[in-house]
This record gives structure tokens, C-alpha cells and sequence, in this order.
């Protein structure tokens, strides 16, 4: 799971080149995964296990939330569209299928400790500072 976001988002040109090149023989974004080993390692000079694996998954249910939020933006846009993928049961499923999730991700959101919420929207705080360094690296090259 760790590997799965950073390859995606340097497939998808949205990290720094220096922190996105592949590796060659496994095509991991090597040098993003030895840094957040790194950042974790430090983390656990200043907060335990449990609050870094809370703040963990703080950082995560925001990536819940709007995938559940996706089908419905969506139908939103284009209510005929036939895709490969489809929810069957119309409206009533889909909110059953999203919501439900949804409200568990938001309470579990809402319910962390403080110091382990402050540390994920800490890191949440940094995606936009890493897609602007990304995009001005993109526009140098």
C-alpha cells in the first residue's frame, strides 16, 4: 500500500523528478519510499507507535472520503454515462454504498487524539507545497 500512491503519482508526473525516477530493476520511486522511511524513523524520536499509525490513518480516510464522494460527482456530471464500471441499484444503493463508510471515516477522523490529528493535517498541509514544487520542476524541463 505504501508503494501503490507514490507510484501512481509518479507515473502520473505529480512528485519532484529528483524524488520520482523508477527504479530500474523493481519500477518503484525508490527515492520517495527511503525518504518516508526516513521522516517515520524521525517520528518516532517525538511520538509513539500508536499516534504515528493514527496520524497514519488521519492522512488516509481524506483519500476515503472523496473516493465515496466520486460516483456521485460523477452521476452528478453525466447521469447517462455507461462506463465499464457502474454500482448497480441506482441511487439508493450508491448512497447506502457511500455514506455509510463515510460517516465511519469522518467519525474516526473527528474522534483521533489531538496531537496525532494535528501531526496528519500536518502532512496533509504538504501535498499542496509538493504538487507546486512538482509543477514548477515540470515547467523547467
Amino acid at each position: 500500500m505504501i508503494s501503490r500512491v507514490p507510484y501512481a503519482m509518479a507515473r502520473d508526473g505529480m512528485l519532484p523528478p529528483a524524488l520520482a525516477r523508477l527504479h530500474p530493476r523493481h519500477g518503484t520511486p525508490s527515492r520517495i519510499l527511503i525518504l518516508a522511511a526516513i521522516l517515520y524513523s524521525l517520528l518516532t524520536l517525538f511520538f509513539d507507535f500508536v499516534q504515528i499509525l493514527t496520524a497514519s490513518t488521519g492522512m488516509a480516510l481524506p483519500t476515503y472520503l472523496l473516493t465515496f464522494a466520486s460516483p456521485f460527482i460523477l452521476r452528478g456530471r453525466d447521469p447517462g454515462q455507461i462506463g465499464r464500471f457502474r454500482i448497480p441499484g441506482g441511487w439508493p444503493v450508491l448512497l447506502v454504498t457511500a455514506l455509510v463508510p463515510s460517516a465511519i471515516a469522518l467519525y474516526a477522523l473527528f474522534t483521533v487524539e489531538m496531537k496525532a490529528l494535528l501531526l496528519g493535517l500536518a502532512f496533509i498541509a504538504a501535498v499542496p507545497v509538493m504538487l507546486a514544487l512538482s509543477r514548477r520542476q515540470l515547467r523547467r524541463s
